[in-house]
């Protein structure tokens, strides 16, 4: 017997990052400075009928929150969210659970409209194929949250501002501390930012520890780091086959 989950297909990680950018290309209301506003880009998406609080959806169901399309409203999309999470003062939170439900959509919008009420979607959390919408999804919300161009901008300024700041007597300190202040900036949590350097496919990663471990003044650029793998005899980190 067929199954929703039967049309969760997966996505590669350039893939994604192009789907990101065409998204926020056909919303050009976004501001081109951070934080990204989710709240807003929820609001204005049509299909979006409305954002739901549930009581203790996170608690009852270990989901923060979820996306569905209630019988009576044909195509209509409803995003239904813990009510603690959506009447918390942690911003960084919120806009992680709405981007990815956002991603959700984007992604797996035939799945999400087959799913009409709770039970439904308690069912598809079964399926084989669910970890890796939850795997893209998230990678979509992050990259939404931390657009290319963005983070690179960013990332940049406050590198720069940070070895200005406190130099490089302490590296671990030093990459830390740029964690913090990115996930400030672009108001996501700690963890995400991490995750979204790590997975960037520019290369964030090792551009941020050549840099660091040279003690340069400004954050490597692509170009540097293409270089610099090269001379490594080493594999791209965004070549097209990426996906652990």
């Amino acid at each position: 017997m067929e199954s929703i989950g039967d049309k969760i297909f997966e996505y590669k990680r350039p893939v994604l990052e192009r789907r990101v950018e065409r998204f926020l290309a056909e919303r050009p209301f976004i501001p081109k400075t951070p934080p990204v506003e989710v709240d807003l880009i929820q609001l204005l998406m049509p299909e979006v009928r409305q954002l739901r609080p549930i009581e203790v959806l996170a608690a009852k169901y270990k989901v923060s929150a979820m996306v569905l399309t209630p019988s009576f409203m044909h195509r209509d999309l409803v995003i239904a969210m813990d009510q603690g999470i959506m009447n918390s003062r942690n911003a960084a939170e919120y806009n992680m659970t709405i981007a990815e439900e956002i991603g959700h959509i984007e992604l797996h919008r035939a799945v999400m409209l087959g799913i009409h009420e709770l039970e439904d979607f308690i069912d598809l959390q079964k399926h084989s194929r669910w970890a890796i919408a939850e795997r893209d999804a998230k990678y979509f919300a992050r990259a939404l949250l931390m657009p290319r161009r963005m983070l690179e901008r960013v990332a940049s300024e406050e590198y720069k501002r940070l070895a200005r700041d406190i130099a490089f007597s302490d590296a671990y300190q030093f990459e830390s501390l740029l964690m913090v202040r990115l996930s400030t900036v672009f108001d996501i949590p700690l963890i995400e930012t991490r995750r979204r350097i790590e997975e960037y496919t520019g290369g964030m990663r090792t551009r941020l520890d050549k840099s660091i471990a040279i003690c340069s003044e400004e954050l490597l650029d692509l170009t540097d780091e293409i270089t610099v793998r090269r001379m490594n005899q080493t594999e791209l980190p965004f070549a097209d086959s990426v996906w652990e």
